[in-house]
């Protein structure tokens, strides 16, 4: 059986949970832990970038978004993590009307697409709960919604779901005007 402690990330910059920020909508969802696993590429070395499996807070296995029974509650995954031996929480979306939204290497991305910032300063003063990534690097924004049958999933850095997909959260939300 393979246990998180037997999986120390080598990235000590990761960004740790604010539990107390996190919506009541999302702690209503299937969660799971996880831990930094560095990707390698096909001669076995490091990419740079950095795997986030999901995985049971209650037994450490690691486990697909296409098993929802698997993840545990919020308050499980909460505890696991506080246990320590993991790098993260998430939620698992499972088509119960949130959408979850990931921007990756934002700095990047708004020098080469300004609109794309503004939409997420916009979306954000609208209310849309918008949090920073556990590499810091990025935005996470959660909302109330279905999407579209034929919406693309992913784009360039941004990546749009509402089922199937395993999150990861970190609680350090981004406010807009309006919330200040």
């Amino acid at each position: 059986m393979e246990k998180a402690a037997q999986h120390k990330s080598n990235k000590s910059n990761w960004i740790r949970p604010i539990f107390g920020n996190i919506p009541d909508e999302l702690k209503a969802q299937p969660w799971g832990v996880w831990i930094a696993e560095p990707r390698l590429d096909r001669e076995g070395e490091p990419t740079g970038k950095w795997n986030k499996a999901p995985r049971s807070p209650s037994s450490g296995i690691k486990i697909g978004a296409n098993q929802p029974e698997a993840f545990g509650t919020y308050e499980e995954a909460k505890q696991a993590y506080e246990d320590g031996g993991y790098t993260g929480i998430g939620v698992l979306l499972t088509g119960s009307g949130i959408v979850g939204m990931d921007l990756d290497d934002c700095q990047t991305l708004f020098k080469e697409r300004p609109e794309i910032g503004e939409w997420l300063k916009e979306a954000i003063d609208k209310g849309i709960y918008c949090e920073i990534s556990p590499s810091g690097n990025g935005y996470r924004l959660f909302s109330l919604g279905q999407l579209p049958i034929d919406c693309p999933k992913k784009q360039g850095s941004l990546e749009i779901y509402d089922d199937g997909r395993f999150l990861t959260v970190t609680g350090h939300q981004v406010k807009g005007d309006s919330n200040e």
